[in-house]
């Protein structure tokens, strides 16, 4: 299907098509899933500019990797966005948020109903960082105003 028509094609039809079509270099209609950890450079210039993110490439898969890329391109494309990001876990993505958005003072309004593991992210660790948590009963949307 051709990206001219893609944007005119039902939801379904989106996402089992996608964004790009097939790999310009293989033919392949199905991204691979890339197992590798770490990447080689051309030069230890070359790897120096891509850690530094001076030139587009990958360093090491905890990072970011050719498969994450392409998750986040597809995720970006069908919501509309501009931009995606994928994380390893849930965990992983409340942290980078909490720790993006906060910084020492802040005051974060949580429901009293959350999962263990962020439960013990607001209420020990971000105390550590001067962040202070307020639990509030989450059925009712005024406790978070």
């Amino acid at each position: 299907m051709s990206k001219l028509n893609i944007k005119n094609a039902k939801f379904a039809t989106i996402c089992v098509h996608g964004s790009g079509g097939a790999d310009p270099a293989t033919g392949a209609v199905s991204m691979p899933i890339y197992q590798s950890s770490t990447f080689a450079f051309e030069s230890a210039r070359a790897g120096a500019e891509i850690f530094a993110g001076q030139r587009e490439g990958y360093v090491y898969t905890r990072i970011g990797n050719p498969t994450q890329a392409a998750l986040e391109r597809e995720i970006a494309f069908l919501e509309n966005g501009e931009a995606a990001l994928a994380f390893g876990s849930g965990m992983a993505a409340i942290s980078s948020v909490i720790f993006s958005l906060c910084k020492s003072g802040s005051n974060v309004v949580a429901s009293n109903t959350l999962y263990g593991g962020t439960h013990q992210l607001f209420m020990e660790t971000l105390s550590r960082f001067d962040i202070a948590v307020r639990e509030v009963e989450g059925t009712d949307i005024n406790n978070f105003i």
